[in-house]
């Protein structure tokens, strides 16, 4: 069931005259659609939940509730005030129930759109009638915003969360910057902070200055601990040893990954699972790279997924909110996947499945990876390279000979020629070789590479 083209939002109080110019450009980019906003007085006794209503301590909490209704009745699109558009919503419309996640924690509900009716919101208003009203000692988040909905939403099979860059390119503790900004940006949420400027009291400006100044105080520490951590993962990957693994009966192995992730690999299997055991740089630099490219929240797909090596760290990478869509899976990964809790976000994609099937217009895909020996399912990324979805494509590179190599290098030419990706990385049995690409080295990328190969061996990166 399509989504309705209804776009809601609720104003408390007077609206700025930014906000009347983001509504307006709402209705220009959505033509024909129906604009809906909901102002004060609003009574509660038109409201299932309106009983909760003067417990609500902030502006966004009353806006919480009443959204729910509200698309629980009519169904459509809510939008928060402080949304600015960009462009058309009519890709959202075939989702069915979905939201963004800026951080992989939450799920916020800036933007929050469904078909009417839809069993998700009615699970979320059937839990907050069970409140006589809203607790004093739970922050809002929790009670009924985007930590709510996480609690609520996060685990049901019909929601879609898009990633962050959909409709909120830049955190609430960041700073503005169109440079933020992708092909994918649908709209952008500007933190005006209503969930702080209290419906009832407001916050001192004492309150306000420390927790700016405790959270600017953080700043080096965080950048401090970051750096910290990727020097000490390039130590580990740089010869400490990494992997640690055991015999878990019926013919298996369990291998303990750098990344703490734990994958099941048969024993007789002398190839991936000889090279994990041996600590092979090539595959953890290579997992290293993926896990590097991925934020929280983002897709990624791995088209020869095998045992998991890369998908079952990627999936943690990416979070309950992300998602990863796997072809060729061996039945070992789904194991894996279980044991490391992350078995929701992985999606298996089997024969007549294509990615556009299941990978949403609007929706951006961070990474692929493809094996260089799987030269025929370059076919199934062409949807994603045209729409311009696809941002990284990893190749993993199996010691393929020059004949190999050309075979590959065309094929892959050919995938690029009308939109190339935004980076391009090759990893040999050397180390990974990361290149950037655009439509007019195209030509003089993939021969390069092709003649690193051909001419220096496999021991030059």
């Amino acid at each position: 069931m399509l989504t309705p083209r209804i776009l809601h939002r609720i104003c408390l109080g007077t609206t700025s005259q930014q906000a009347e110019l983001y509504w307006q450009r709402f209705a220009d980019l959505n033509p024909g659609w129906e604009m809906r906003t909901w102002r004060d007085p609003l009574d509660p006794a038109d409201f299932e939940l309106g009983h909760l209503f003067p417990s609500c301590r902030t502006a966004a909490q009353l806006a919480d509730l009443v959204r729910l209704e509200l698309l629980w009745r009519y169904g459509g699109i809510y939008v928060d005030t402080d949304i600015e558009p960009l462009s058309p919503f009519e890709p959202l419309l075939p989702l069915g129930l979905f939201a963004a996640s800026c951080n992989g924690r939450e799920l916020n509900n800036g933007v929050l759109g469904c078909p009417p009716q839809h069993p998700g919101i009615r699970e979320a208003m059937d839990l907050l009638l069970t409140y006589p009203s809203l607790p004093i000692d739970v922050p809002p988040n929790f009670s009924t915003g985007p930590l709510f909905l996480a609690a609520v939403l996060g685990s049901r099979k019909d929601l879609t969360v898009l990633p962050a860059e959909v409709f909120y390119p830049y955190l609430y503790t960041d700073t503005y910057s169109p440079t933020r900004l992708t092909p994918h940006t649908l709209a952008v949420h500007h933190w005006a902070g209503s969930w702080v400027s209290t419906y009832h009291d407001r916050p001192t400006i004492a309150t306000r200055t420390r927790n700016w100044t405790i959270d600017r105080a953080k700043r080096p520490a965080r950048r401090a601990l970051g750096l910290a951590a990727r020097s000490l993962r390039g130590r580990l990957l740089d010869g400490i040893p990494t992997i640690t693994a055991c015999y878990s009966g019926r013919e298996r192995i369990r291998i303990m990954l750098p990344d703490r992730s734990m994958l099941f690999a048969p024993s007789t299997d002398n190839v991936l699972t000889a090279r994990l055991l041996l600590g092979d740089q090539v595959v953890l630099r290579s997992v290293d790279y993926v896990c590097g490219v991925l934020k929280p929240t983002d897709w990624y797909i791995d088209l020869g997924a095998g045992l998991g090596a890369f998908a079952i760290p990627a999936a943690r990478r990416v979070g309950k909110f992300g998602r990863v869509l796997v072809a060729g899976a061996d039945e070992l990964l789904w194991e894996s996947a279980t044991a490391n809790e992350c078995a929701a976000q992985l999606r298996g994609i089997t024969g007549p499945d294509t990615l556009t099937d299941v990978v949403p217009q609007c929706c951006p895909v961070r990474a692929a990876r493809i094996d260089s020996l799987e030269v025929g399912a370059l076919h199934r990324l062409r949807p994603l390279i045209t729409r311009q979805s696809l941002g990284t494509l990893v190749v993993s590179c199996n010691g393929r000979g020059n004949q190999g190599w050309l075979a590959f290098g065309h094929a892959l030419h050919e995938l690029y020629a009308s939109a190339p990706c935004a980076s391009f990385g090759i990893d040999n049995t050397a180390h990974l070789v990361p290149v950037n690409v655009d439509q007019a080295v195209m030509d003089d990328t993939i021969a390069t590479l092709l003649l690193r190969w051909s001419v220096n061996g496999p021991s030059v990166g």
